[in-house]
């Protein structure tokens, strides 16, 4: 079943294309890019994420037609998409659905005349084989990305295997097609807020900008901070440079969140309560390549990790800021506890308690800090494992992204096995270190 809607006239004329274009140019400027597309007249789009069940959309003419018609307003509208698969019903029926699934998605890509790259498909790892799942999706709907979501079956490196195809065999399958770019593994389980007063968020898709895993239909301005960019030959980051590129991350970012082109209902509904800036920091591998140290010395992790504590504590203060000046993140305002209460005094404490606590750590955007495990690995140049001993650095971020990986060609499978078991330890590290307040 398809969970969003579209009014296209609504997006189609939303955006200021002018005053977009003169904001992603002081962006530019201050040495910080957008991860967004840009159409020929100037509008910023956000791309879609769409949650859909692909055995409802297979077994029933009627949603089939919905999903078709949906897609095909998207696409016509050159909108980067990624559809998020629900459900595991067992591997024949699964392989029957979703090659049934891309066929359709093929026939609305071809009838818009959409690139088939411009498509992601967001599955279960467990649903399909790696290879069946890929192959499929190129024959049928053509070359683009495929995200498998591996959970704690596949990832607990004491988790005993269930059969044959469990954990060793899904690692190995997946290690014989590291060199295929648009098959990533991706795992990170949920999203934080830097609000200890948000909750965190399950991260069940993927979205179409930046490939941050997230919840589907969830609305990011997508910025680039690449830090090598505020560094000198020898790794030494220029302050001063850096922080203003930071307070125009947060406060250009924002006005520019408000003239993004937000497609469907769901984000629209999103991109207004949660005002989510995904500031997508890069570029830590080449800054410990530059500073020629071994990134397995503990001495090359505690210097990065002061550089992006350094970065996400002044991403913070701005954003306070610009919550001071213009408002805090309405999921802020309406997450309070006490509405739940009856009236009378019990409640006018609670209410009182929780306005002082939000007065205490209000901020404009609900996440800020995106990171991607691939960015502790110095960029154009393949994937020394020496750097996954930088890991731990992820800690830093809101949430997690997984484009494009490195060349990874002459890892082993338990390297690679390794490696994805470490990302997601340390991912689930960081969320039981996350307190919050915020009603489920």
């Amino acid at each position: 079943m398809v969970t969003m809607a579209i009014d296209s006239e609504h997006w189609r004329g939303a955006a200021d294309a002018g005053r977009s274009r003169q904001l992603v140019r002081e962006l530019a400027l201050a040495g910080v890019g957008l991860r967004l597309p840009v159409d020929a007249e100037g509008r910023v789009s956000g791309g879609a994420s769409l949650a859909a069940d692909a055995g409802t959309i297979a077994d029933s003419a009627g949603a089939a037609s919905r999903f078709a018609d949906l897609t095909l307003d998207l696409l016509q509208g050159g909108m980067p998409l990624t559809v998020v698969l629900a459900g595991r019903e067992g591997r024949g029926r699964d392989e029957d659905r979703f090659r049934r699934f891309c066929g359709l998605l093929g026939a609305v890509r071809r009838a818009a005349g959409a690139r088939s790259d411009a498509i992601g498909i967001c599955l279960d790892g467990a649903a399909l084989p790696p290879r069946t799942a890929l192959s499929i999706r190129r024959t049928i709907l053509g070359t683009g990305p495929v995200y498998l979501v591996a959970g704690p079956e596949q990832l607990h490196p004491g988790r005993r295997p269930a059969g044959p195809d469990a954990n060793a065999g899904f690692w190995t399958r997946l290690w014989q097609l590291r060199s295929e770019a648009a098959l990533r593994v991706v795992h990170a389980c949920s999203v934080l807020s830097h609000c200890p007063l948000l909750a965190p968020e399950r991260a069940a898709g993927v979205s179409a900008a930046g490939a941050i895993q997230a919840p589907a239909g969830s609305a990011w301005t997508v910025l680039r901070l690449d830090l090598s960019r505020f560094a000198d030959g020898r790794g030494r980051i220029v302050e001063a440079v850096l922080d203003r590129a930071l307070s125009r991350c947060v406060e250009v970012g924002d006005l520019l969140h408000d003239r993004v082109v937000w497609p469907t209902a769901c984000m629209r509904h999103d991109a207004w309560l949660n005002r989510r800036l995904g500031i997508f920091v890069d570029g830590i591998g080449d800054i410990a390549a530059r500073r020629r140290v071994d990134p397995r010395r503990f001495a090359c992790l505690a210097m990065l990790g002061d550089v992006l504590h350094h970065v996400r504590r002044t991403l913070m203060e701005r954003s306070a800021a610009v919550a001071a000046a213009c408002g805090s993140v309405p999921a802020l305002v309406r997450s309070d506890p006490s509405a739940a209460l009856p009236g009378g005094d019990l409640r006018d404490g609670w209410s009182r308690c929780w306005r002082d606590a939000a007065a205490a750590c209000a901020t404009r955007h609900r996440n800020l800090v995106v990171m991607s495990p691939w960015s502790i690995f110095p960029s154009g140049a393949p994937a020394d494992l020496r750097y996954a001993d930088l890991l731990p650095l992820l800690r830093y971020a809101d949430a997690c992204a997984f484009p494009e990986p490195p060349r990874i060609a002459a890892w082993n499978v338990n390297e690679f096995r390794g490696f994805h078991q470490r990302v997601w330890a340390v991912l689930g590290q960081r969320d039981t270190a996350h307190s919050i307040a915020e009603r489920p």
